[in-house]
């Protein structure tokens, strides 16, 4: 059994007393006619829904801007979806001389990529960083190239990595909006969900007895209950910077703040402006059923009808609008592929289309066996006639090329 270092024992039970400072401001605004501006100083803030990407509070959303260490977003992502957490990756000369924010590592050292991960995202290790991306791409250059390239893929066209931590560079930046974007695509992932809202959490070290002990730097963590995740951020240029997320009631807000003067302090102000104005209306989760359409020449009379994804809207709170959602089907023809996309569910505000969704097919349906048979007749009768036209226009030239018969001469 591994044990934590004297030091470490001595942080890990001091860390909630510590981290729980509660923040300074009021309680959480309540809701109003109209939802007045959250108390927010950032250079540059934005507080969108995770499931949807509704915009509820922007200032400056998309200038680009030093982002820090909420580069490791980026570098998470690439990581879980290019590397095998299990495996086991060698600290490079390189990767160990990151500098500054570190997790300690050391040349010839050897840990699991989970365990890197976690050094990269809880305690924000620019060595972590380094090691996990020579690891995934064979090189830290590799690597950012394949961050720039699967950044503009999930549509964050206002960013640029020169490297996978964050350490600054005039040429390394994002937005707002960029890193609200992949902030939103990384938490779909449940090993990304589960690290960035971890308090504290430890990881091995193979050249002492101890172990690492790792204290997320979020202190939201610890002042807001439904806060979980995601990433802060500090070099000088930059100033401080912070992504963050909370979710009360199954609904996930995500926040960003970059150049803030307080950034916790905004933080919880900011979701706690989105939760306290708005409310989210969901018709449809993803894969959820919502109907079923008749099926024209089918094995089954029915198919049932799925959301492709969750089908929701944000509104303000004080809004007396009326919301409500129309399925829009054509009866399908077999046979039908599961997945196969068969209508949409249209949301409306006031009876009018605000937007719409796919709708698909739940299960797959064949065709029935008296439709195969009347196709196989229906090949079988245009097969032979139009053999019998062949045979015909055959007979038919045969008889104009035939030479005329010799008869009798008459006198």
């Amino acid at each position: 059994m591994r044990l934590i270092s004297w030091r470490g024992a001595w942080l890990l039970a001091l860390v909630p007393l510590l981290m729980a400072a509660p923040c300074r401001g009021a309680e959480p605004p309540a809701p109003a006619g109209k939802a007045a501006a959250p108390a927010v100083e950032a250079a540059s803030a934005l507080l969108v829904d995770a499931e949807t990407g509704a915009v509820l509070f922007a200032r400056n959303a998309r200038q680009r801007r030093a982002i820090a260490s909420t580069t490791k977003i980026m570098t998470a992502i690439l990581v879980l979806e290019h590397g095998r957490l299990d495996e086991m990756a060698t600290v490079s000369e390189h990767a160990s001389q990151a500098g500054q924010s570190s997790v300690w590592l050391q040349p010839g050292e050897r840990l699991s990529l989970r365990d890197l991960l976690k050094g990269i995202l809880i305690r924000s290790g620019n060595d972590a960083a380094v090691a996990a991306a020579e690891y995934v791409a064979g090189s830290e250059q590799t690597f950012v190239a394949r961050m720039n390239a699967r950044a503009r893929e999930l549509g964050a066209r206002d960013s640029h990595f020169v490297n996978p931590h964050g350490l600054h560079d005039p040429d390394h930046y994002s937005t707002a909006a960029d890193l609200a974007l992949l902030a939103r695509h990384a938490m779909r992932d449940e090993t990304f969900r589960s690290i960035v809202r971890s308090k504290t959490d430890v990881i091995a070290n193979s050249r002492e007895p101890w172990d690492r002990l790792l204290t997320n730097r979020n202190r939201l963590l610890w002042q807001m209950p439904e806060a979980d995740g995601i990433k802060t951020g500090f070099v000088n240029e930059s100033g401080r910077c912070l992504v963050c997320s909370a979710t009360r009631e199954d609904w996930r807000l995500i926040g960003v703040l970059l150049d803030s003067p307080d950034m916790f302090e905004e933080a919880r102000a900011l979701l706690e402006h989105g939760f306290a104005h708005f409310r989210r209306i969901r018709f449809a989760g993803e894969g959820q059923r919502v109907g079923r359409v008749a099926v024209r020449r089918g094995s089954a009379r029915w198919v049932p009808i799925v959301a492709a994804g969750h089908v929701s809207v944000v509104v303000p709170r004080a809004s007396a609008a009326e919301y409500r959602s129309e399925t829009v089907l054509d009866p399908p023809r077999a046979p039908i592929e599961q997945g196969q996309e068969l209508g949409r569910m249209d949301l409306l505000r006031d009876g009018e289309v605000i937007e719409s969704a796919p709708l698909l097919a739940g299960a797959a349906v064949g065709r029935a066996w008296w439709a195969i048979a009347l196709t196989w007749l229906l090949r079988a009768a245009v097969a032979l006639l139009a053999a019998a036209v062949v045979v015909r226009t055959a007979s038919s030239i045969s008889r104009r090329r035939r030479p005329p018969r010799a008869g009798r001469l008459r006198l």
